[in-house]
């Protein structure tokens, strides 16, 4: 029903359809295990569950667990962490460069503190709201004119918007946010005219927690939005040069709404 009322209305493309000469974008997403201390903290937190939480309760922990699945809050252990300075150690050995988002900037700061001990402070920048503007231009620049620099760690919400950086061809997330258009968004900073090479994406999902769920609830949204309007890119393309026809179809869906 949504579909048949917004199609009058809609012209879309696809840019996979547009620019076929973006080069592919390969996803890769790995499932993980919580460190020890990662798990005995996932499951104290999960004890404080009861069936009469309210929704306030109920939100503060799923954000906690959510958090704990990044790092433990007191050893700040992270089995994530410790795999993307795996990946970081081959990108870097390949002379590639690399963006690291998460959606908190608690694991930036932890990501920082491990790459600067294992590449040494030149090789990254921040990108963060708490920055000035100049400060973020800074890194921005940095990262994309300075061959050392080959990381830069972003907000998704900072980092998702309004850049091209093309420098780089892998984009790892640290984190997801719940909206997989914004996921998209951060990501496409990257799929960009200009790009010249293949792009890998890096995504991670710790097993047997509520980060599964949170998986299980993107592929939900992907679904919706691809049934909803991105198939109104097909019908879109074939009726693009038949503008008459669209007005036929625009008049018809108002005189059928309007009795």
């Amino acid at each position: 029903l949504v579909r048949s009322i917004a199609r009058p209305f809609v012209l879309r493309r696809l840019k996979s359809k547009v620019l076929k000469q973006l080069p592919p974008v390969i996803e890769n997403r790995e499932v993980l295990d919580l460190s020890p201390k990662q798990r005995r903290s996932y499951t104290s937190a999960l004890d404080a569950f009861t069936s009469r939480m309210d929704d306030r309760q109920m939100l503060a922990l799923i954000t906690r667990l959510r958090g704990i699945c990044d790092y433990d809050p007191e050893t700040k252990e992270s089995s994530k962490a410790l795999r993307i300075v795996e990946i970081l150690s081959d990108i870097h050995s390949a002379g590639d460069k690399a963006l690291i988002f998460s959606h908190l900037t608690e694991p930036l700061h932890l990501m920082r503190g491990l790459l600067r001990r294992r590449f040494g402070d030149a090789s990254l920048r921040m990108l963060l709201g708490e920055q000035s503007t100049d400060t973020r231009q800074s890194s921005v620049s940095d990262f994309k004119n300075l061959d050392k620099v080959r990381f830069l760690l972003a907000s998704s919400r900072v980092g998702g918007e309004g850049l091209t950086l093309t420098e780089a061809n892998h984009v790892i997330f640290f984190n997801e946010w719940w909206n997989p258009s914004s996921n998209d968004q951060a990501r496409d900073r990257v799929v960009r005219v200009g790009q010249k090479k293949g792009v890998l994406v890096y995504t991670f999902v710790c097993r047997h927690t509520i980060e599964e769920s949170l998986l299980s609830i993107l592929r939900h949204k992907r679904t919706t939005f691809d049934d909803v309007v991105n198939s109104l890119a097909e019908r879109s393309s074939a009726d693009d040069s038949n503008v008459a026809s669209i007005r036929a179809e625009l008049r018809q869906s108002l005189l059928q709404h309007s009795q």
